[in-house]
């Protein structure tokens, strides 16, 4: 259970980080 939601941490944090990455990209 410890794996899993780590996992699900990490996609929320890459999900967020390349939304972060594309909206920089589309401002830029």
């Amino acid at each position: 259970h410890k794996w899993e939601s780590l996992l699900k941490i990490v996609r929320c944090e890459i999900i967020s980080f390349c939304r972060n990455d594309q909206v920089d990209a589309y401002v830029l």
